[in-house]
């Protein structure tokens, strides 16, 4: 982007420290609410390891990293609300590692105002302020990515990539194809970086295998055909379907044509993430002068996009979200250039600062309406009468988002979810409750020690609400919130 831009943005070296505070004002302002649901069957997982039950140690969906994290942070009143407090605690390191990515393809000017984009983006902002593994396998691809750019060393980047890969394997949807477009960009002869390369992230694989095989697992076992279930299927979270140990090529093989449809449906909404990347291939391409690392991360971006569109989570995409940002930005500041467009130095300043400011608005604003939910899950709770955590299990709720925010994040008793289906253990201490009909729903609650049924309006489970409505001698409506029916079970 052409433009005098020596020292006048002072805000580029205070922008992490800036964003960390943003954050903590954001949780503050939200209550400390817990955005995704994904943490409970976690913070249950880390609650139940134990080397005298290797299975505890399975996951069909999240690697052992995050786990072990809140196992560790369980000495803690609330591991939960720790996990979030040191992720805000890192999120200025984010924001360095993807400054300094940036800067090593587009200006100062631009690098500023991309990070905005990067850091205040809806993925990036659920994710530090979510308990789930995805802020910190995105804070080690982003170290990654910088590292690389900066050319320090394809060992240190592929152990990087290691410990994201522990938090999320999807991680390796990155890494197969950056280990195959790396070898055509370099000579046969240059083969000892990629050697590097690999030492420093295998370990970290065999570490996650070896977690699987004492759990009593397949070195690479994984529930991910569950994904592409849904992917052609669809889901009911309250009732999942259980497929069993099919594997996902035996799942597509099954229908491939119904796979390839809804597959295709997956590619198209992820078009727009791909763009910036084919821009950049294509004036590498034209032109020649696009930075090779910038060249090489961008290819193997549009391949992970690919691979991971089968599983249709918008998730995926965070981890590769600095790339497309920066691709993006290049490509303007390309433009800009041809065009021989100059900004003025007052415009590029007013624009930068009235980005940041209304981001962080922004940011704010969302967290208080985030804060109005932890009042509702509030108004349940004084509702039921809880005072002890351990009061929640007897209530049941088809919301998976409900928990109880005095009461140490607890949650209360639920049916179905991906828990179901990635913990082995989690199943066998919490049978699926059936709810096809008011009298077999009654039974399996009674049998379960259940109390308590609150559904959420409108409810999640609309089959289950209907069955508790319909018949009165085994629910009785005792209470409701601005969100939340309540029901006796008698």
């Amino acid at each position: 982007m052409p433009i005098a831009r020596k020292h006048y943005l002072a805000i580029s070296p205070v922008s992490p420290f800036l964003y960390g505070v943003v954050l903590l004002a954001a949780s503050w302002a939200s209550h400390f609410a817990v955005l995704s649901n994904d943490v409970f069957p976690l913070r249950w997982q880390a609650e139940h390891l134990s080397l005298h039950n290797p299975e505890s140690f399975y996951n069909g969906f999240y690697p052992i990293g995050y786990p072990f994290l809140l196992r560790l942070l369980s000495f803690m009143y609330d591991p939960v609300r720790a996990a979030m407090l040191l992720q805000i605690v890192l999120a200025p390191w984010l924001a360095y590692f993807v400054y300094r990515f940036l800067r090593k393809s587009v200006t100062e000017s631009g690098a500023v105002l991309a990070l905005a984009f990067i850091l205040f983006s809806p993925q990036v902002l659920r994710a530090v302020l979510s308990e789930t593994p995805d802020f910190l396998a995105l804070l080690f691809m982003a170290w990654a990515f910088t590292s690389y750019s900066n050319n320090e060393g394809l060992h240190k980047m592929g152990i990087l990539m290691g410990l994201a890969y522990l938090f999320r394997t999807h991680v390796v949807a990155f890494a197969v194809p950056f280990v195959v477009f790396l070898l055509f960009f370099r000579s046969i002869q240059r083969w000892k970086p990629l050697f590097t390369f690999c030492v420093g992230f295998l370990p970290f694989v065999v570490l996650q295998g070896a977690v699987q095989l004492f759990s009593g697992h397949g070195f690479f076992e994984n529930a991910q055909a569950f994904n592409v279930w849904k992917t052609m299927y669809g889901m009911d979270w309250n009732n999942p379907p259980m497929i069993g140990n099919i594997s996902a090529w035996t799942l597509i093989a099954k229908d491939p044509a119904q796979f390839f449809a809804c597959y295709a449906i997956g590619l198209w909404k992820s078009v727009p993430y791909a763009v910036p990347m084919l821009g950049i291939l294509t004036l590498w391409v034209v032109k020649r002068n696009v930075p090779d690392r910038l060249v090489l991360l961008s290819a193997v971006s549009l391949v992970y996009i690919a691979i991971t569109a089968a599983g249709s989570s918008p998730r995926n995409m965070i981890v590769v979200l600095p790339i497309i940002v920066t691709s993006l930005f290049y490509l303007v500041e390309e433009l800009f250039s041809v065009l021989r467009i100059r900004i003025p130095l007052s415009v590029a300043k007013a624009s930068s600062m009235l980005l940041w400011s209304t981001a962080i608005v922004g940011t704010i604003v969302f967290s208080s309406h985030a804060g109005a939910r932890v009042d509702e899950y509030s108004d349940v709770q004084h509702a039921l009468g809880l005072e002890k955590a351990q009061d929640a299990i007897r209530v049941y709720s088809d919301d998976f988002d409900l928990y109880f925010p005095h009461l140490q994040s607890a949650q209360p008793r639920i049916s179905g979810g991906w828990a179901e289906v990635g913990l082995p253990e989690y199943l066998k201490m919490f049978p699926h409750v059936h709810d096809s009909t008011a009298r077999v729903l009654h039974d399996d609650l009674i049998r379960l020690g259940i109390q308590w049924a609150v559904y959420r309006t409108p409810p999640y489970d609309p089959r289950g609400h209907a069955s508790v409505r319909s018949d009165t001698s085994l629910f009785r409506l005792t209470a409701r919130t601005a969100g939340h029916e309540i029901y006796r079970v008698k």
